[in-house]
């Protein structure tokens, strides 16, 4: 019985021990799980940002209100200087700039459009035009509703890397007086019928929303 006893007496100790030990801490919470870093969409203000425009493209105009839909799979960029939209560096390409025209003086007015030629030119990788558009004679015109283009077609006048080609030139003011200036450039051996798709790009200028 004594060596009975003397167990008792030991597991009595030890359970009073244990009871006077605080609980051990619980285990730390699990660390909260890293949320996904969300793509932002680019601004499409460079080419290196590669933005390829599609049918829902709205592209806006440099300086203006203005926006287009470049032709599908075309690469553009809303640059500061221009809006350029592009097939390829040497290839079809629409260039577009916001202008503020002095309609009540056509000698002002011209010059500032001969200005941007020479911007727009420079935008697209075009080399200079040789001679100035005669911007008292459109070949032709077109309305928009939001604005009222005139249009110069200027065969083989267009030089683009290696490319030779016609040039398509528009020019506009918009009701508020804000004008626009444009360049198309189609080299002579092209075979996507990117001509069509450069008028079809100028058709598509409207108010962005």
């Amino acid at each position: 019985m004594a060596s009975r006893t003397v167990t008792l007496v030991a597991l009595s100790a030890l359970a009073a021990l244990s009871a006077g030990c605080p609980p051990p801490p619980p285990p730390p919470p699990p660390p909260a799980p890293v949320a996904a870093a969300i793509p932002t969409a680019p601004k499409c203000e460079s080419f290196s940002e590669k933005c390829v425009a599609s049918t829902d493209t709205r592209a806006k105009i440099t300086n203006t209100a203005l926006v287009f839909t470049p032709a599908t799979s075309w690469v553009y960029a809303q640059q500061s200087s221009a809006t350029v939209a592009q097939a390829s560096e040497s290839g079809p390409v629409i260039v577009f700039l916001g202008v503020d025209v002095d309609v009540k003086d056509a000698k002002k007015a011209n010059a500032t459009k001969d200005a941007a030629i020479v911007e727009l030119c420079k935008q697209a990788g075009l080399n200079p035009l040789k001679r100035k558009v005669t911007w008292s004679k459109p070949d032709d015109k077109k309305s928009l509703g939001v604005i009222s283009l005139d249009l110069w077609q200027l065969d083989e006048a267009g030089v683009r890397g290696p490319k030779k080609g016609p040039l398509l030139v528009v020019a506009g003011v918009t009701p508020s007086g804000k004008g626009i200036v444009g360049l198309g450039f189609v080299p002579d051996d092209d075979k996507s019928a990117s001509d069509a798709a450069i008028m079809k790009s100028i058709e598509s200028i409207g108010i962005a929303k």
